[in-house]
């Protein structure tokens, strides 16, 4: 339901954006219905381009600067697409990620984030609780969207809505395991 001032935009947590979220909304709203109801990320960044869009400073304009961070993307999609099967101390394989994203702090310096072998990490009791948080935070998005979902289908009467409860009991046993970690 929507408050009688109308609905309140924010950027969700962590967001790296800093234009005000009701105006980023309506120039999104004036795409969408000039495109007859569909938004595209390239429409949005045709009208971004204009240095009068409340969209034009959420982008990077340096070609040179917006390649790299294209290029961290991929980095971090390969990195993070790497697999690896092994086999266990009673001969049954399993496969896991060959390396986990952990948060390092080296003395005197600013924490930062770094993947690390998977071996390497589950020997490491910092670098395996940093791993479990970063878990915990990925089941927590899960959790907010399933709830987004919910909230949508509520008062529908709809079917769907015994699935996505299975869903929610799921999701909350699993982050009950993380935490128990």
């Amino acid at each position: 339901m929507t408050s009688p001032q109308g609905p309140r935009y924010f950027f969700r947590v962590p967001a790296f954006l800093h234009g005000d979220p009701t105006a980023v909304q309506n120039a999104l709203i004036e795409i969408r219905e000039a495109h007859g109801g569909d938004l595209t990320t390239e429409d949005v960044i045709e009208a971004a381009r204009d240095d009068g869009s409340a969209l034009h400073g959420e982008f990077t304009w340096d070609i040179q600067q917006a390649a790299y961070e294209r290029w961290t993307d991929q980095a971090r999609e390969l990195i993070r697409s790497l697999r690896v099967i092994e086999t266990d101390a009673n001969g049954v394989e399993f496969e896991h990620a060959a390396y986990l994203n952990v948060r390092v702090a080296e003395p005197g310096e600013p924490a930062r984030r770094v993947y690390r072998d998977f071996n390497q990490v589950i020997q490491d009791e910092d670098a395996l609780t940093s791993a479990v948080r970063y878990l915990q935070a990925h089941l927590d998005a899960v959790q907010r969207s399933i709830d987004e979902v919910h909230r949508a289908l509520r008062g529908a009467g709809n079917e769907r809505l015994e699935t996505i409860a299975a869903l929610e009991e799921v999701v909350t046993t699993a982050r009950q395991l993380v935490a128990s970690l």
